[in-house]
C-alpha cells in the first residue's frame, strides 16, 4: 500500500514542473505579442497622424463623411451664416469639400455651398483662406459633374457672381464655358443658333461692361453722383450745326438725353461737329462691344420670349446709344413696343427718345406716353411726360384737355394714400403718393374747362356713357381715399387750439410738413371743380389754410372756388 502512494508522488512531480515549464513558455509568448501589438499600434498611430498631417498638408485626399455628417455640417452651416460667422462657417464648408467626394454632394447642396461661399466671398474678400481653394474645389465639382446643364447653370450662377463683384474678366471666361456647356447639351434644340436667352443676356451684360470700363475714358464715364441729368453738357452747338446736314443722327445732336439711355458724359466739342463724331464712333470699333450687342439682341428676340428678353432692352437700347447707333436704337424700340406690348418700359423708353432726337412728333410722344399709362398707371413720370407735351393751356387746343382729363385721373386712381401722416400717427395722410405737381396739373385743366370749353367737353364727357359710369365710380372713389375731410378737421382743431392758447410758434405744432399747404390747395381746388366749392373737404382746407396764413396758396384755392366746375353735379344729374 505504501509503496504504492510513493510510486504516485513520484511520479506526479515531475507533471508539475511539465506544467509550470509550459505556462512560463506561454506567459513569454504571450508578453513577446503583446509587445508586437503595442509596436505595431505605435506604429499605425504614427502612420495615422503623418496620414493626418499630409491630409492637412493637400498631400492626401481628406477621408469622406457619412451622409449623417454632410447634413448635420450643413445644418451648421446654415446657423453660421444665420448668426453672421463668415470665417467659421468659411471653415465648415471647406471642411465640407475636402471630406465629400465628387457625386457625394446632390445639386442642391451644391448650390447651396455656392451661394454661402459668394455671401462669404462678400463679407471677407480674398483675404480669406478659403477663397482661392474653395474655389478651385468648387471648381472641380462642376467640371466633373455628370449632367451638362448642370454645370452650365452652376457656370452661369459662378459669372453673375462675378458680374456683382465687378470682376468683368472672370465672369466673361466663366459665361463662355457655360454657353458651351449649354450648346453641347442643347445643340438639336437651338435651331435658330441664338442660344439661351438668360446666357445672352449675362454675356451681354459682362461684354457691355468690359466695353465701358476698358474703351470709354475715365472724364466720360458716369459716376454714381451723375446718374440724374443730362448726359450732355454745354458744347457749344448751335442750330447751324443742327442744319449742318450730316450723315444721320447722332447723340451729340440730341436735346436733353438723360443717362437712362445715354450713360456717358459727352465732352464740350471744340472743333468740327463732324470730327468730334467720327472720332466718338471709333470707341465702338471693338470686338467686345459688337459681341455684347449681338447676344442681347439674341437675349431681346428670344423665341418665345422669356424674362430675360424684356430685361435686355434697356442695356441693349444704351449700348447701341453709346456707340452713337442712333438708328438701330430707334428700330429695336419700335418692334420692342409690338414685341413687349403688355409693360410698359418699351413705351415709355420709345417716347424719352423720340422727345430727344425728334421732338417735334408730338403725337407719337403722347401715343407712347398714353400706352404706357395704360399698361402701368402708377408712373408718374408718365404723366409729367404727357403734362410737358400737352400741358401749355393753349385755350385752342381742346384735344389735350381730354388726353389729360383721361390720364391724370387714371394715374390718381392707381394711387392709395399711406394710412399714417407724419406728425399724425394713426390718421389719414392728405394723399402723398400723387405728386403736387399732379393735382396742380388736374386743377388746371378744370379750370380752363370751365372757362373756354365747359360746355362742349362736358358734353362730349357725359354722352359716353361708359365714361359717365367711370366718373361716377371715380366721384366715390376719391371721396373715400383722396378727400376724407375729417382728417383736414382734425388738423384744422389743433391749428385752432393752438392759435387760442397764443403759441408763438404754430408752424411747430401743426402736422402738415413744408410744401404740404401747397399740396393742400391744389388738391383742394380739384376737390372744388368735382364736388363743388361748398364740400366739406374744400371748406376745412381753406379754413386751414386761413389759419397758417399762407396768403399764395389761399389765393390760388379762392380763385379756383370762384370758377368751380361742379363736375360730380353734373354727372350726377345725367
Amino acid at each position: 500500500m505504501m509503496s504504492t502512494i510513493n510510486t504516485s508522488a513520484c511520479t506526479t512531480e515531475p507533471s508539475l514542473q511539465k506544467s509550470e515549464l509550459v505556462e512560463k513558455e506561454e506567459k513569454e509568448h504571450y508578453d513577446d505579442v503583446a509587445e508586437a501589438e503595442a509596436e505595431a499600434e505605435a506604429d499605425d498611430s504614427e502612420k495615422a497622424d503623418n496620414e493626418e498631417m499630409r491630409r492637412q498638408m493637400g498631400e492626401l485626399p481628406t477621408l469622406a463623411f457619412l451622409p449623417q455628417h454632410r447634413r448635420q455640417l450643413l445644418r451648421l452651416l446654415d446657423k453660421l451664416l444665420s448668426f453672421h460667422q463668415w470665417a467659421d462657417a468659411a471653415r465648415v464648408i471647406s471642411l465640407l469639400l475636402q471630406s465629400s467626394p465628387t457625386g457625394t454632394l446632390t445639386e442642391i447642396q451644391l448650390r447651396r455651398l455656392f451661394m454661402a461661399i459668394c455671401e462669404i466671398e462678400k463679407r471677407l474678400g480674398d483675404a480669406a483662406d478659403f477663397h482661392h481653394e474653395v474655389k478651385r474645389r468648387l471648381g472641380e465639382y462642376i467640371e466633373q459633374m455628370i449632367s451638362p446643364s448642370m454645370n452650365a447653370t452652376a457656370k452661369l450662377e459662378l459669372a453673375n457672381f462675378y458680374f456683382s463683384q465687378g470682376e468683368y474678366q472672370e465672369a466673361y471666361g466663366e459665361v463662355k464655358k457655360a454657353q458651351m456647356a449649354w450648346s453641347h447639351e442643347n445643340l438639336a434644340q437651338d435651331t435658330h443658333g441664338k442660344g439661351n436667352p438668360f446666357m445672352n443676356l449675362t454675356l451681354g451684360m459682362i461684354c457691355y461692361k468690359l466695353w465701358y470700363k476698358n474703351a470709354i475714358p475715365e472724364d466720360m464715364k458716369i459716376q454714381r453722383s451723375d446718374v440724374i441729368g443730362p448726359a450732355w453738357e454745354e458744347r457749344g452747338i448751335f442750330d447751324s450745326d443742327l442744319e449742318a446736314g450730316f450723315e444721320g443722327p447722332s447723340v451729340f445732336l440730341a436735346r436733353g438725353l438723360d443717362t437712362r439711355l445715354l450713360p456717358i458724359k459727352l465732352r464740350p466739342m471744340y472743333e468740327d461737329i463732324e470730327i468730334c463724331i467720327q472720332k466718338y464712333r471709333q470707341l465702338a470699333d471693338n470686338n467686345v462691344y459688337e459681341e455684347g450687342v449681338q447676344c442681347l439682341r439674341n437675349a431681346l428676340h428670344s423665341s418665345p420670349p422669356k424674362s430675360a428678353s424684356l430685361d435686355a432692352l434697356e442695356p441693349l437700347i444704351q449700348l447701341l446709344l453709346l456707340g452713337d447707333r442712333v438708328t438701330d436704337a430707334g428700330a429695336e424700340l419700335v418692334k420692342a413696343c409690338f414685341q413687349f406690348d403688355y409693360s410698359a418700359i418699351p413705351f415709355g423708353l420709345r417716347a424719352r427718345f423720340v422727345e430727344c432726337f425728334a421732338p417735334k412728333e408730338v403725337n407719337t410722344i403722347s401715343s407712347c406716353y398714353q400706352a404706357a399709362l395704360k399698361i402701368d398707371a402708377t408712373c408718374s413720370s408718365y404723366v409729367e411726360g404727357l403734362v410737358k407735351i400737352h400741358g401749355n393751356r393753349n385755350t385752342s387746343n381742346e384735344h389735350s384737355i381730354m388726353v389729360l382729363l383721361e390720364m391724370i385721373p387714371r394715374h390718381i386712381d392707381a394711387m392709395v394714400p399711406s394710412g399714417d401722416l407724419v406728425g399724425l400717427v394713426g390718421r389719414d395722410c392728405v394723399g402723398r403718393e400723387v405728386k403736387t405737381s399732379v393735382w396742380q396739373e388736374l386743377a388746371s385743366c378744370f379750370l380752363t374747362v370751365s372757362n373756354y370749353f365747359q360746355g362742349r367737353i362736358m358734353s362730349e364727357i357725359l354722352s359716353e356713357r361708359i365714361v359717365r359710369a367711370t366718373w361716377k365710380t371715380r366721384f366715390r372713389w376719391w371721396k373715400e381715399k383722396h378727400f376724407r375731410e375729417t382728417s383736414l378737421f382734425s388738423q384744422a382743431t389743433i391749428s385752432e387750439q393752438a392759435c387760442i392758447a397764443g403759441s408763438s410758434n404754430t408752424e411747430s405744432t401743426l402736422p402738415l410738413l413744408p410744401g404740404d399747404d401747397e399740396l393742400l390747395a391744389h388738391k383742394a381746388a380739384c376737390a372744388c371743380h368735382l364736388y363743388g366749392p361748398s364740400d366739406e373737404y374744400v371748406v376745412q382746407a381753406l379754413n386751414l389754410l386761413n389759419i397758417r396764413g399762407n396768403n399764395d396758396d389761399i389765393s390760388f384755392l379762392e380763385m379756383h372756388m370762384q370758377s368751380a366746375l361742379n363736375f360730380c353735379g353734373s354727372v350726377g344729374s345725367h
